[in-house]
C-alpha cells in the first residue's frame, strides 16, 4: 500500500500559500528585456513560473509513503505428559490417561498440519525432564508408553519457554493430569505459571484423569535444614529451617523436633505451630536444644 503526503514548512499551508502568492506577484514586475524577441521573453517568463512552482512544491515537502506487511512468525509450544501417573485410568473410561492423550493428539494432527503453515510448532514430552518430540509436518513421533518416574511440571514448563526466548510466543498448550510429583523441583509449578503471566504468554491446559480434590494438592516439606550441626555440651543449639506449605492455607501446622542419642532413645525437645497465608509459601521457624552431655545426636 502506498500514497502521497505533504509536510508544509512551519506546519502551515497558509504560510506556503502566502509565500506562493507573493512570488506570483513578482511576475508582474517585468525586467527590461531590451531588444529581445517576443518568443524569448515568453521563454524567460516560463522559466520564472517554473522556478516559483518548484519553490512552492519544495515548501510543501511532498512525500511518497509505501508500506508492506510481512507476517511475523510465532512459536506455539505443546507439552505432553509422559510420566507414569498417565498410566492410571482416565475418568470412567477403560483407557488410561496416556491412551486418551495419544488419541487426542492423533485426532488433532490434521489441525496441527494446518497450524504448521502459520506457526512454528514445538513439541515436548515431560516427566522429571524435558524431551523433544519430532514432528515432520505430518505426524508426531510419540513414544509407545509413559515411563517417566516423576512429574516436574514447573521446571519443564520453564525450560520449554526458556528455549524460545527472543521469539514471539503464541502460547503454550499443556497436556497432562496436572499432578506434580517431583520431590524437589528446580522451579515450582506456581512460580512457572506466574512467570508466564508476567510475560503475558497464554497458557492452555488439556486435562486428563478425574478432577482432584483439595486433599490431593496438599503438601508440606521442610527445606533449608543443614545436614550437620556442631555445638559444645551445655551450649544452646538454634535450629532454623523453613516449611514449604501447599494447599493448607490459614491452618496451623504442628512442627516437632526430636533428638535421638547414641543409644537410640528419642526425646521430643520442641513443638511449634506454623501457619501459611499464601499457597506454596515458605514459612520460617526455629527451635532450641541444649545438649547436656557430649556425643552424637540425630535430629528429626
Amino acid at each position: 500500500m502506498s500514497g502521497w503526503s505533504t509536510q508544509p514548512i512551519l506546519g502551515s499551508y497558509w504560510i506556503v500559500a502566502a509565500i506562493g502568492a507573493a512570488l506570483t506577484l513578482l511576475l508582474v514586475v517585468r525586467p527590461s528585456f531590451g531588444q529581445l524577441r517576443r518568443s524569448r521573453q515568453l521563454v524567460l517568463l516560463a522559466l520564472r513560473i517554473a522556478v516559483i512552482a518548484m519553490l512552492i512544491v519544495a515548501m510543501l515537502r511532498p512525500t511518497r509513503v509505501s508500506s508492506t506487511s510481512t507476517p511475523q512468525s510465532a512459536v506455539l509450544i505443546i507439552l505432553i505428559d509422559s510420566s507414569r501417573s498417565m498410566t492410571l485410568p482416565n475418568t470412567n473410561e477403560q483407557a488410561t490417561r496416556w491412551e486418551a492423550q495419544l488419541r487426542t493428539l492423533r485426532n488433532s494432527e490434521p489441525l496441527l498440519r494446518a497450524l504448521n503453515n502459520d506457526l512454528e510448532l514445538r513439541f515436548y514430552r515431560y516427566d522429571s525432564e524435558l524431551h523433544t518430540i519430532d514432528f515432520d509436518g505430518q505426524q508426531l513421533a510419540l513414544p509407545n508408553a509413559a515411563q517417566g518416574e516423576q512429574t516436574d511440571i514447573g521446571s519443564t514448563l520453564h525450560e520449554a519457554v526458556r528455549r524460545e526466548w527472543g521469539k514471539r510466543l503464541a502460547g503454550v498448550v499443556l497436556l497432562g493430569d496436572g499432578t506434580q510429583t517431583a520431590y524437589d523441583p528446580k522451579i515450582e509449578m506456581m512460580d512457572a505459571g506466574r512467570e508466564l503471566r508476567r510475560l503475558d504468554y497464554p497458557l492452555y491446559t488439556v486435562a486428563f484423569g478425574p478432577t482432584g480434590d483439595n486433599a490431593q494438592s496438599r503438601d508440606v516439606a521442610i527445606e533449608n535444614l543443614p545436614e550437620q550441626y556442631t555445638v559444645f555440651a551445655k551450649n544452646e543449639l538454634v535450629v532454623r529451617s523453613q516449611l514449604r506449605v501447599r494447599g493448607l492455607l490459614n491452618k496451623p501446622i504442628p512442627v516437632e523436633m526430636w533428638i535421638q542419642d547414641a543409644t537410640g532413645n528419642e526425646t521430643r525437645v520442641g513443638v511449634q505451630e506454623v501457619t501459611a497465608r499464601q499457597d506454596n509459601e515458605q514459612v520460617s521457624f526455629e527451635m532450641n536444644y541444649l545438649p547436656e552431655t557430649p556425643g552424637q545426636y540425630k535430629l528429626s
